[in-house]
Order: structure tokens, then C-alpha cells, then sequence
């Protein structure tokens, strides 16, 4: 990306997107996880599968998709909305990806801060993600200030790996504007 001109947009995601979103969401995986998570389950992935899912999820709450393009082409998501397990912090980022070559460009903070603004915006107070510990990158959460709450085992293909959830209490204190 050194030397080259590279224009950057970040939008709501629409229906259109779902296939683009599960090709960034199964290759972010394999980059990502390559050493986290078991190879044959990377290689399972489907993308049709993955398409299915995310046309399913832009139907039914697009609002709360946000995707990263460079140069018209999407190279990251994030999704939030209201927390779904975590009584005392009442919005969650769900997701968070973005193509490894496109890492180190503020497209993830990009994409971070929209998600946080339509928490905010959606009446959400506080939020959290969970990562998985090995993730490499989970010191982009911690850099933003996200505390750690608690670690807890989930199971995925078949075999169990710790996630750690990170929280903010103050979704205001993290936007920038």
C-alpha cells in the first residue's frame, strides 16, 4: 500500500454487500486465526454459507453493518447493537475485521468509532466485545481503552478456545468526532 493512492470511505452496509462482507469475514478469519484455530475448520468456511447468513443480517438490522472500502473495494466490517449476553453493558460490537494488508491504516479505528457512534446513538451507554486472548490483534482494544472484564471458554469447530471480553463503561469517553 507504501506509494500507492488509496481512497478510503466507510458507509452502511447494504444487501449488496453480503457476499464482499463474507469474503473479507472468512479470509480476515484465515489470516487472522491461522495459528489460533484449527486449519480444517479455516478451511471449511463456506462462502455461500457465510453469504446466507449476512444477507439474513442485513435484512433484518442493516443499520448496524458498517463496511470499509479502499478504492471502491470493501476490505473491512464491523457490526454492533444491543448486547446480547452481558447484563451490565447494554451495547456490543459484534465484529470487527479487516484484510490484513489494510491493517495499520486507521480503517479499523474507522470502523470502530462508526460502531460506537450507532451504539451511542441507539440509546447505548457502555459496550463490550469479546476477542479471542490469542487474537493478535487484541491490543487495538486495549489501546482504546477497553477494560478487561473476564475471560470465558467458547467452542468453535469443534474445540475450545478462550475469549476475553474487553468493556467500555462510557461509550462517550471513547468517540472521536
Amino acid at each position: 500500500m507504501m506509494g500507492q493512492l488509496m481512497t478510503t470511505h466507510i458507509r452502511k452496509a447494504e444487501i449488496g454487500d453480503a457476499r464482499d462482507i463474507s469474503e473479507v469475514h472468512i479470509n480476515s478469519w484465515r489470516e487472522t486465526y491461522s495459528t489460533i484455530i484449527d486449519n480444517d475448520f479455516l478451511a471449511s468456511l463456506d462462502i455461500e454459507q457465510r453469504t446466507a447468513r449476512w444477507i439474513d443480517i442485513l435484512q433484518k438490522r442493516p443499520e448496524s453493518v458498517f463496511v470499509t472500502e479502499a478504492n471502491a473495494e470493501i476490505v473491512g466490517f464491523a457490526g454492533a447493537g444491543k448486547s446480547r449476553t452481558m447484563n451490565n453493558y447494554d451495547g456490543e460490537l459484534y465484529a470487527l475485521y479487516l484484510l490484513k494488508k489494510y491493517q495499520g491504516l486507521s480503517l479499523g479505528k474507522q470502523l470502530f468509532f462508526a460502531s460506537a457512534r450507532y451504539l451511542q446513538s441507539i440509546g447505548c451507554d457502555s459496550m463490550y466485545v469479546a476477542v479471542l486472548r490469542d487474537n493478535p490483534t487484541v491490543h487495538f482494544y486495549k489501546k482504546y481503552g477497553g477494560k478487561y472484564i473476564m475471560s470465558e471458554e467458547i467452542k468453535i469447530g469443534g474445540k475450545y478456545y478462550t475469549e476475553e471480553l474487553y468493556g467500555w463503561d462510557t461509550i462517550r469517553s471513547i468517540i472521536l468526532d
